[in-house]
C-alpha cells in the first residue's frame, strides 16, 4: 500500500514539473524531500505570479500514502507589491512551516 501511495505522489510531482507555465508567470519548483520515516513529502512552488509581477511562495507537505495535505499545510505567502521579491515570500513561508518541517524531519537522512 505504501508503494502505491509513493507512486501516486511521484506522479503528482511529475505533473507539476511538466505543467505549462503561463508566459506572464515565472514559477520554480524546489523539492524539500521526504520526512525521516518516509510518511510525508514536501515541495515548494515559488516565483512571480501574473502580469502584475507579484511574488509568491507555496510550500506543500503531503501524506506520502494518500497524497493529501497534512494538517496545517499548505503554507502560502504572496505580496501584492512588486517591491517584494520571491526570496522574501519564501522566507516568510519557511518561517511559518519551520516547526512542521523540523518535527517531521523533512529533508533529513532517513532512519
Amino acid at each position: 500500500m505504501r508503494r502505491a501511495g509513493l507512486s501516486a505522489l511521484c506522479a503528482m510531482v511529475a505533473a507539476l514539473l511538466g505543467a505549462p507555465v503561463l508566459a506572464s508567470e515565472q514559477a520554480r519548483l524546489s523539492v524539500l524531500g521526504f520526512s525521516r520515516d518516509g510518511t510525508s513529502f514536501a515541495y515548494e512552488q515559488f516565483g512571480i505570479l501574473g502580469p502584475d509581477g507579484f511574488p509568491y511562495s507555496d510550500l506543500q507537505i503531503l501524506d506520502a500514502q494518500s497524497g493529501t495535505s497534512i494538517a496545517g499545510a499548505p503554507f502560502r505567502t504572496s505580496f501584492a507589491q512588486r517591491a517584494r521579491t520571491p526570496d522574501v515570500a519564501r522566507a516568510v513561508t519557511y518561517t511559518a512551516a519551520r516547526r512542521t518541517i523540523e518535527r517531521l524531519g523533512i529533508g533529513e537522512q532517513g532512519t
